[in-house]
């Protein structure tokens, strides 16, 4: 019945169709009956024989179809065919009998319909449910009774119309895969089975599935023609991609090589954002041009899909500029004229080229040779489409590079691979670098520490590669890096990932941790401080320095209401900076190179020692939780004090032991942090950097300007130092900036208000406050002492 009755369908194409399906009819109503009763024996009997009717019947079906007149199918093709066998198909008990009849007639009457040709606007109504349909199966089924031909079957469904949703798509991708992907390796199929033979047979049969799989996603590809498609498909294959199981990244490599080598050929990565152009149906019988291109390109052979060698097919090149391209649907070398290709857009990067490079990259480490192996190819693959959307001008090279891949060579491989890490990274567009590094550290959570290095190397070579692209992108990508130093165990590569954006992009780098939590967690005081151990030392303690400056420098002296904010952020800012440089001179090792940096960084610290003298603790509004932590620490401690415990670490590093013991027993710090005692702890501290020679004319220029300054604070704190060092003004070429000192100290002090008030004890000499009265004579004194020492000399 199935081979007599099509035939007669050529000519009596009606009468055939309405025989069959009355028959169909009344064996339907005729078997409910029947089965609901009798012995359960007869029953089972029954059922079996049922089964076997109703596969001959949807066999019928789609035979008719193929051998329908084509003017006159596409008006019964929807619901006399396809309806019919859909009903036939439902039962709650199918045996593989009728799941292949099933598959096969749906695969027969979606190649009947394209061979009409010319379908104008005809849409297959029930599409959407033989979808469904063959989807329900496959996930009901164990994964070691999956029916071949599945696939197939789907893929010839997907170029009719009506197009499936971007949901049924990515549905329906998620459900092969499953189905596919997911099988035990090889070794436990091998013990599952009774036979030697079954276990082969098992192999083969999911090999041919992940051919199957592989022709369904590019015919996917070419229906959509979009990048909508695309990114569903990655979606995808980034979960098996970074599974646990290495059998499953192995095949889904194996899955994306494949995907990847059809894109770069034909779809050129599907860029453009215009609606694709329909689709030109084809003819299935049609192969006039077999035999065109290699054996190996043909058929089932594509790279990477069938465990062949791994061979970049730059061949098919040629093919796609002549205007045609490879059919690769489960056909053996077919090739079709492929009118779906959106145009190329240059300069239109593809969205998840980042994060796909980044995952690829870290399985180029994998524990599995043939997964290191396929990664390197995906790449090659990725990097040929990222060329042809974007300029590049290494085109040629990147063509060559990937060409060395398959070079049987280590060393001419190993060096193939760095290069082509090199190009890589250079192709990522800026936007994405976030993208790539959250897949490269996502993927180190699961790499195992032998391998950790080998992924950690393209962090590195991309920070190195990009660095000048990526400069906006510095504070997303160090937050990147910092959120996933607290998850992880790889310190020291974060470590040193931190260290090279900070070697070239140092500015952005501070300023994104000083925008850290105040209190500074474990992981920011480990940045810091490997900061200080690494040979930027010196230029980042410079840059703080700068920025402790520069911070205020228009807001101090404000005391009304409109810039009491300005002067909380002041206070947080200046304190932030403090603690930074505290934890970078903690992890010094050299003392020289602070000794020379000491005249610009003790007076700036002392700058803010004394401004914050006489505040118990600041004020700040509750507008943030970095705000009331700082709130939390001012009840603990002064801010003065903070200031004070980074000169107290500086000098302990620039002087011996023995001087810092004297400050601590003559009580320099506490007479620092009292307001009425500081010029006493000024002078005091004077004393002693000047028997340790650490003051030096840039020291005593950048503290000259303070005598001319608008904080009150800041002129009591020069007057006392000056007042201290007028007995060493004439070693070390100090008389003639003393001098000026003076002159300037003369100008302002003439009619000074804080020479009376709470700050007028401030005023009154330097150890003894009562021997001399105001700071003026002071000054006079050190005017006379210079022109002495100067008309000796």
């Amino acid at each position: 019945m199935i081979s007599v009755v099509p035939h007669a369908a050529k000519s009596h194409f009606h009468l055939v169709l309405g025989t069959v399906t009355m028959f169909s009819a009344a064996f339907t109503r005729d078997w409910s009956y029947q089965a609901s009763t009798g012995w359960k024996v007869r029953r089972r009997q029954k059922m079996g024989r049922a089964q076997t009717v109703r596969a001959a019947l949807m066999r019928t079906y789609s035979g008719i179809a193929l051998h329908a007149p084509k003017e006159q199918l596409l008006a019964c093709v929807d619901k006399e065919i396809m309806g019919n066998i859909l009903q036939l198909s439902r039962d709650k008990q199918r045996d593989l009998q009728l799941k292949l009849a099933l598959v096969q007639s749906i695969t027969e009457v979606s190649c009947a319909i394209q061979a009409v040709g010319d379908c104008g606007s005809f849409e297959l109504s029930l599409k959407q449910e033989a979808t469904r349909t063959l989807l329900d199966w496959i996930k009901g089924e164990p994964w070691d009774s999956l029916v071949y031909g599945v696939f197939q079957a789907l893929e010839e469904l997907s170029k009719l119309r009506p197009p499936l949703s971007r949901k049924e798509n990515r549905n329906l991708l998620a459900a092969c895969c499953q189905s596919v992907l997911s099988h035990p390796s090889e070794e436990r199929m091998k013990k599952g089975r009774k036979s030697v033979r079954a276990a082969v047979n098992m192999q083969l049969l999911h090999r041919r599935g992940m051919e199957d799989l592989g022709h369904l996603i590019e015919t996917l590809l070419e229906a959509e023609a979009t990048s909508a498609c695309f990114d569903d498909v990655v979606h995808v294959l980034k979960g098996w991609l970074t599974s646990a199981k290495a059998w499953e990244r192995e095949r889904a490599l194996r899955l994306c090589a494949h995907v990847l080598g059809a894109c770069k050929e034909r779809f050129e990565l599907m860029v453009s954002r215009d609606p694709p152009r329909a689709l030109v149906p084809h003819s299935h019988h049609s192969r006039p041009w077999q035999g065109a291109l290699p054996g190996w390109v043909l058929g089932f052979g594509a790279p990477g899909i069938t465990g062949q060698p791994f061979r970049l097919p730059f061949c098919l090149v040629a093919a796609q500029g002549a205007g045609w391209a490879v059919e690769a649907s489960g056909r053996w070398g077919c090739l079709q004229p492929f009118s779906c290709c959106c145009p190329l857009q240059r300069g239109c990067p593809y969205k998840q080229f980042g994060s796909l490079v980044g995952l690829l990259g870290s399985l180029t480490s994998d524990c599995l040779a043939t997964c290191r192996q396929r990664a390197w190819v995906c790449l090659g693959y990725l990097l040929q489409m990222q060329a042809k959307t974007t300029e590049v001008p290494q085109a040629d090279e990147i063509r060559c590079l990937c060409e060395e891949l398959n070079s049987p060579d280590t060393e001419t491989l190993a060096e193939a691979c760095t290069n082509v890490t090199k190009a890589v990274c250079r192709c990522i567009p800026a936007a994405q670098a976030v993208d790539f590094l959250t897949a490269v550290l996502d993927s180190l959570l699961r790499v195992v520490p032998p391998r950790a290095r080998a992924v950690w190397k393209w962090v590195f070579i991309f920070l190195v590669e990009c660095r000048k692209e990526i400069l906006q992108e510095v504070p997303k990508i160090l937050n990147t890096l910092y959120t996933y130093m607290q998850q992880s165990t790889h310190r020291p590569f974060l470590l040193r990932a931190v260290f090279l954006l900070t070697h070239f992009h140092q500015e952005p780098v501070i300023s994104s941790l000083l925008q850290k939590s105040l209190l500074m967690d474990g992981d920011t005081v480990e940045l810091w401080r490997s900061l200080g151990r690494s040979i930027l030392r010196i230029r980042i303690l410079r840059c703080l320095v700068e920025k402790l400056n520069r911070a205020g420098n228009d807001r101090l002296g404000t005391d009304s209401s409109t810039c009491e904010w300005h002067n909380r952020q002041t206070a947080l800012e200046t304190v932030t900076i403090t603690r930074a440089i505290s934890e970078v001179v903690l992890a010094l090792r050299s003392t020289e190179e602070l000794r020379q940096l000491l005249p610009h960084l003790l007076p700036s610290l002392l700058r803010w020692a004394s401004e914050m003298l006489g505040r118990e603790r600041l004020l700040f509004l509750m507008g943030s939780w970095r705000q009331l932590f700082l709130e939390c620490q001012m009840h603990v401690e002064k801010p003065c004090r903070i200031f004070l415990s980074a000169i107290q670490l500086v000098l302990g590093k620039c002087m011996a032991q023995k001087w810092m013991r004297l400050l601590v027993n003559q009580g320099v710090w506490a007479r620092l942090e009292d307001p009425l005692a500081h010029p006493e702890g000024v002078c005091l501290l004077s004393s002693v950097l000047l028997h340790t020679g650490l003051v030096s004319p840039c020291l005593v220029k950048n503290l000259l300007p303070w005598l001319d300054s608008c904080s009150v604070k800041l002129r009591v704190t020069a007057t006392a130092f000056f007042a201290e060092v007028r007995q060493e003004m004439g070693k070390e070429g100090l008389g003639g900036l003393l001098l000026r000192c003076c002159c300037l100290g003369c100008l302002f002090l003439w009619e000074d208000p804080w020479r009376t008030g709470p700050w007028s004890r401030v005023a009154r000499g330097a150890r003894g406050r009562d021997q001399v009265p105001t700071a003026l004579p002071v000054l006079f004194q050190i005017s006379r002492d210079c022109r002495t020492t100067g008309n000796s000399e």
